[in-house]
């Protein structure tokens, strides 16, 4: 699903960059004004609700792009069976908005899931139980950065089982990141689940040449007081300001973002996106 919302040209040697776990939407009016106050120009969100009773069964990525003036892209990554009904079922997924042109996006489902969240036949899809049907997945983005491509990975990695789980999941995205050339301009960032600061998926992404945006380690990024979500980038991509805003109270995580300035000197010998 898509919609593009976004007027005028941006200037794109500098870039704000939000990545944040919403919780569904459930305060949106919060989310929308503390967006609107950090002026983002790409917002990677995850858990973002479609026609879930919850959340009022609301379009919450087309809401907030049409509110922002944003371009977005937005893929399911489970369907709610305890918040819809047979004739209109209820997903909650990954949004990647930005005010930049969107050349395409796809959804990279992850092959190693945990069966924690399938449905039984001896539990009832009460709202409580959050019996699903799907699994976890990265929401894959190309977009056009000074008429070049810079590719987004918005991932949100199992919440359950152990650390190697959730390595796998991110092996698979470190697999599709090589089809492209070295020096494209990558993002990956979402809420990774991680159990510490320590994670060996830090580690894991370090050995791929990625580097860490917010130099913040010991911060947490969820009310349980976890550091659980991230933004990683390669090639030819400089990060400053990197913050993790403890005041904004608008999910159970708290928003993180980065300013990214791109090199064209580099990003213009990765035009056109994949080899």
């Amino acid at each position: 699903m898509r919609g593009e919302f976004a007027s005028g040209v941006h200037a794109t040697d500098t870039l704000k960059v939000l990545n944040w776990n919403i919780e569904r939407g459930l305060r949106l009016d919060g989310i929308i004004e503390s967006v609107a106050r950090e002026r983002p120009i790409l917002c990677i969100f995850q858990e973002v609700d479609l026609d879930a009773r919850r959340t009022g069964r609301t379009n919450i990525a087309h809401l907030l792009a049409r509110t922002l003036g944003m371009n977005y892209v937005w893929g399911a990554e489970f369907q709610e069976l305890g918040q819809g009904d047979k004739n209109t079922p209820a997903y909650h997924g990954q949004a990647t908005l930005t005010a930049l042109r969107i050349r395409s996006s796809r959804v990279l489902r992850f092959a190693r899931q945990s069966r924690f969240w399938a449905p039984r036949w001896f539990m009832p899809n009460w709202p409580m139980l959050q019996r699903r049907l799907g699994g976890r997945m990265a929401l894959v983005a190309e977009i056009e950065v000074g008429g070049s491509t810079m590719v987004v990975y918005n991932m949100h990695l199992e919440s359950r089982g152990p650390e190697t789980l959730r390595e796998k999941q991110l092996k698979e995205v470190l697999d599709d990141v090589g089809q492209y050339p070295q020096d494209t301009a990558i993002v990956v960032a979402g809420d990774f689940n991680t159990r510490s600061h320590l994670s060996p998926l830090v580690t894991q992404l370090q050995k791929a040449g990625f580097r860490e945006a917010v130099n913040q380690p010991l911060l947490p990024t969820s009310v349980r007081g976890r550091r659980i979500d991230w933004i990683f980038v390669r090639g030819p991509l400089r990060t400053t300001e990197g913050t993790i805003h403890h005041e904004i109270l608008g999910s159970d995580h708290f928003p993180v973002t980065m300013v990214l300035s791109v090199d064209s000197t580099i990003v213009g010998s990765t035009r056109g996106g994949r080899p």
